[in-house]
């Protein structure tokens, strides 16, 4: 059944023209004259909750029927006026004035917010916002249709009943931010509109001070070293960042920098701290530059406000070739080196480093020390035919296939050890900085 909510029944006279106004499942306008359809159908006006829709008018003898389009909904409410004038079937003019609002749906069955309630946390700051209604909620249009301005992605949670609906944030929301929320055009589960659009402003946390940064330092596993400074750093070692809140970590990634560049990834360690872990070596022997920018947020949106920046040089330090000699002759890498030899007899390459290198140095020590025939181009290479691995800083060659010079010839060799952080390397990432190369004169042993 449908009933009026807001004005009486709605009962005028003119002269010899009476109206009588009745809400069913349409509208009905009774008319106690014969009436020029036209004249009545241009007047006719029906609004939905202040906004006018399409009608769909109807006549039966003399009484017309209205109703919106697709029908009335359930909790909305409609407006129905006729003001002018209109004309009888005989000419005859009078001027009508009919209003009337309803609401479409049950006595008593309309579709409200019963309360809403902000939870907060121990320092003050919202966590959820939760809202009641009095009935089942169509919580597919309740997801589409709730506003939050400015806008933040939330998670909403429905109760089994449908009846509470909680809002939580997908993030932290803006500190000393003014949020609107607003429930409109919703509808619950058996069709009815809410009866009035419901709004309210909240502020979501409150922040007086700017995030601070604490402590830069190096990282081991899950062990941030706050006593020592970044010039105790490793080659390859994480660095760790202490903050007095929690930070945006995409915030973070954006606003620290390095020159010279070093790229890597970025993990969470636990309340305010944050581990940068690099991809490469950071580079040896060189001051290098940490800039944390001033626009680095904390996840309320609050800017760190000052530029940070820490300058720091590695604690390592470069390999280096401690020795290196050839059948006991030490070779020199500034000059040509003649050492003798005996056709036939083994070639021994002794090299010694300044650290021990790491044991997957030593397994590819083949690839990084080569000696090769250098001149004339119709020299032979070497044959190697073993390594020995003395310690761990020490490694002799034994080669054969050398060719002594005849008297008045050269025969030149050239021993080259590869560098890079790919080849000599000890457990501290440390390595030889450049290849350096011996050259060897062979000489008939007299």
């Amino acid at each position: 059944m449908l009933l009026a909510s807001s004005c009486s029944r709605a009962l005028l006279s003119f002269e010899e023209l009476e109206t009588d106004v009745f809400v069913e499942s349409r509208v009905k306008i009774a008319f106690s004259l014969g009436m020029d359809r036209g004249s009545v159908e241009s007047l006719l006006s029906l609004k939905e909750d202040g906004k006018r829709i399409d009608a769909k008018i109807e006549w039966e003898k003399d009484n017309c029927f209205a109703q919106a389009i697709g029908g009335f909904k359930k909790g909305c409410k409609y407006t129905l006026s006729l003001q002018g004038d209109v004309y009888a079937s005989d000419g005859r003019k009078y001027w009508l004035n009919v209003f009337k609002e309803f609401v479409h749906g049950e006595e008593g069955g309309d579709f409200t917010l019963d309360s809403y309630e902000e939870r907060k946390n121990e320092r003050g700051d919202v966590e959820s916002l939760e809202f009641r209604f009095n009935k089942p909620v169509d919580a597919a249009m309740f997801e589409r249709e709730f506003g939050l301005t400015p806008f933040i992605q939330t998670k909403k949670i429905f109760s089994e009943d449908l009846k509470r609906v909680e809002i939580i944030p997908g993030e932290k929301w803006k500190a000393n931010e003014f949020y609107e929320w607003k429930i409109d055009n919703v509808f619950s589960q058996d069709g009815t509109k809410i009866f009035k659009e419901c709004k309210g402003v909240f502020v979501g946390a409150k922040k007086e001070k700017a995030p601070k940064l604490l402590k830069v330092c190096p990282v081991l596993g899950d062990v941030f070293f706050e006593e020592k400074s970044l010039d105790d750093l490793l080659e390859r070692q994480s660095i760790g960042f202490v903050f007095d809140c929690e930070i945006n970590l995409e915030s973070l990634e954006r606003s620290v920098s390095f020159t010279p560049s070093a790229q890597g990834y970025w993990t969470k360690a636990g309340a305010g701290k944050y581990v940068f872990t690099p991809y490469k070596n950071y580079q040896i022997q060189k001051e290098c530059l940490l800039c944390v920018d001033s626009m680095l947020e904390d996840v309320w949106g609050e800017k760190l406000g000052i530029e940070r920046n820490f300058y720091f040089t590695l604690k390592n330090d470069y390999i280096k070739i401690q020795s290196a000699s050839a059948n006991g002759a030490p070779l020199d890498e500034e000059k040509l080196t003649e050492v003798p030899i005996e056709p036939e007899a083994p070639f021994c390459v002794k090299i010694v480093f300044s650290k021990f290198l790491d044991q997957k140095a030593l397994l590819g020590i083949k690839s990084a020390i080569r000696l090769e025939s250098a001149f004339p181009l119709s020299l032979e290479n070497p044959k190697l035919d073993s390594i020995q691995i003395i310690s761990a800083a020490s490694i002799e060659f034994t080669y054969s296939n050398l060719k002594p010079a005849l008297v008045g010839e050269d025969c030149v060799y050239k021993l080259c050890v590869k560098g890079g952080e790919n080849f000599i390397f000890d457990a501290q990432n440390e390595y030889l900085k450049e290849d350096k190369c011996f050259y060897i004169s062979a000489r008939k042993k007299n």
